[in-house]
């Protein structure tokens, strides 16, 4: 055998495999390699929309649940006309438990709004009674619709008479400035 033919015979299996990797392999890794990158701008992008989607429906089910609750204390809370028998029903629900109101305050520097129609009023509430009663008292008070707050308590104690205790609470409440309808 002859170089000539040797070399025909082994060049021509590598001149082939050369055309073959330049020809087609290498442009179809590029196209491959392009398409790769795409589909990971894709996924990045998809996943960048699946967050804001994500934190869309978020603020829409928070708003929802503002929404709701806010519908809910238009429904419970007095008005800062109705307050006066609103107090009326605390001090009702005082003498069913045998507690002894005896003294009534409200402080009316606190009536500034403190948003869109809603009124924080305060009023000091001086009471005579059972320990645990008074106890149940504060409890039905807070699920009371309108209640916010016990912003102090003190409670006294007397040495004669064990039996009751006298208590001095601040609590505020949610009242709305004026009808349900109004305050939107």
């Amino acid at each position: 055998m002859s170089y000539k033919s040797l070399n025909i015979w082994f060049g021509m299996p590598v001149a082939l495999a050369l055309v073959w990797v330049f020809a087609v392999y290498m442009p179809i890794r590029s196209l491959t390699a392009a398409h790769e990158r795409t589909l990971t701008t894709v996924r990045d992008d998809a996943r960048k929309l699946d967050a804001e989607m994500k934190g869309i429906v978020a603020q829409t089910q928070d708003r929802k649940k503002m929404s709701k609750s806010y519908g809910e204390l238009v429904r419970q809370a007095p008005t800062m006309a109705s307050m006066p028998e609103y107090i009326r029903g605390i001090i009702g629900m005082a003498d069913q438990r045998g507690i002894v109101v005896t003294g009534l305050r409200g402080y009316y520097g606190t009536l500034e709004p403190s948003g869109k129609g809603l009124m924080r009023p305060l009023f000091e509430m001086e009471l005579r009674g059972r320990f645990l009663d008074l106890g149940r008292l504060l409890e039905d008070i807070s699920h009371k619709g309108g209640y916010s707050a016990v912003r102090m308590a003190r409670i006294d104690g007397n040495e004669k008479d064990l039996s009751t205790v006298t208590g001095r609470f601040v609590i505020e409440f949610k009242a709305l400035r004026g009808t349900g309808i109004e305050s939107k």
